[in-house]
This record gives C-alpha cells, sequence and structure tokens, in this order.
C-alpha cells in the first residue's frame, strides 16, 4: 500500500461531518526555500534569521491551536504559549504537561480545536494532513540552503495564490521572502 493511499484510507473513515469541520477549519503554516526545503539538521535551514517570519507564525497562531509530529515538538523543547498544543505520535504511552498528544489521524477528528488549527510540522505531519487543509500560509524564501529535509511541491492544479508580501532582506531579516496564502482549489 503507498504512503497516498493510507494517508486517503484514513480520510474516509472519519464521520463526514467531523471531516469537513476539519477541512474547513485546518490551516498550514510552513516555510522552504526555492528548492522546497524546510528542516536541516532539526531546525529551520535559515534558523533565527527571519524574525519577521517568527511575528508572522506567532500572530497567525496566537489563540489558535497549533497540531505538530513529536519531532518537532522536540526541537521546539516546550509547548507553545498562548495556543493549545496537539502533539501527533504513534507513541501510545508518551505524555507531556501542557500538551495533548494524539496517536492516529483518525483521532484529530474527536480534538476540540480551539480557534483556528494550524499544521506547523514536520514533514510528515505536513504530508498526513496536507489532504485536510483549506488554507497554506507559506514563507517563500529567497535563497537556497543546505538542507534534509524537504516539502513535495504544491501541485499547481491544487492550490490557488490569493495573496503575497514581499519582505525585503533588511538589518534584522537575512533573506529576501514572501509571505503567500494560498487556497485549495474546488473540485
Amino acid at each position: 500500500m503507498t504512503s497516498k493511499s493510507k494517508t486517503t484510507m484514513l480520510i474516509l473513515i472519519l464521520e463526514p461531518q467531523r471531516l469537513f469541520k476539519m477541512l474547513n477549519n485546518l490551516m498550514m503554516i510552513v516555510g522552504y526555500d526555492k528548492n522546497w526545503a524546510i528542516g536541516y539538521e532539526g531546525d529551520m535551514p535559515w534558523k533565527k534569521d527571519l524574525p519577521a517570519d517568527l511575528d508572522n507564525f506567532k500572530s497567525l497562531t496566537m489563540g489558535g491551536t497549533v497540531i505538530m509530529g513529536e519531532t518537532t515538538f522536540k526541537t521546539i523543547g516546550r509547548p507553545l504559549p498562548g495556543r493549545k498544543n496537539i502533539v501527533l505520535s504513534r507513541d501510545a504511552e508518551l505524555k507531556i504537561d501542557g500538551v495533548q498528544i494524539v496517536n492516529d489521524v483518525s483521532s484529530l477528528s474527536e480534538v476540540d480545536i480551539q480557534g483556528r488549527g494550524v499544521v506547523m510540522g514536520g514533514a510528515q505531519i505536513y504530508k498526513l494532513l496536507l489532504p485536510m487543509v483549506s488554507t497554506i500560509i507559506a514563507t517563500e524564501v529567497d535563497a537556497e540552503f543546505e538542507a534534509d529535509t524537504f516539502l513535495d511541491p504544491l501541485k499547481k492544479e491544487e492550490w490557488e495564490e490569493v495573496s503575497r508580501m514581499h519582505h525585503p532582506a533588511d538589518s534584522d531579516n537575512k533573506y529576501d521572502f514572501d509571505i503567500v496564502e494560498y487556497h485549495r482549489v474546488a473540485n
């Protein structure tokens, strides 16, 4: 069975009403470079060289629910304050103070999402939850970095660009980048 068919199968077992609610309430926030690189050695390839992007992430997620994988959580090292934190993990024994652990995607439909649900990585979680996402906020960094983790390129027939805001490099932000909002194209 392919990864794609596993993802499709997981989505189909969700109750239709809950799936509809999730599809209309999940947003993905991701940053990538010119080669779709999203990570290097457990961190963003550009590290903390784009504080305006980090501020944007904070403003978009504050008061909402962030959904991440266990590896991403371990990289951050603590629950993000001012947000409900959900960690997807295969480890049924995992317990983290201040974090709701979810062991399979179908259980997400039972989670009380506060505000907007934001998928924030890592790569496996992006791939797994992308079919449930209606909006992507992408930071497109105008540079190329050494990387070991990549996002699959977005399929233009599935996503429509609805806004783009350019941020030139400055004394605080080392690289030019765009914050781009994509909406899923209706079938």
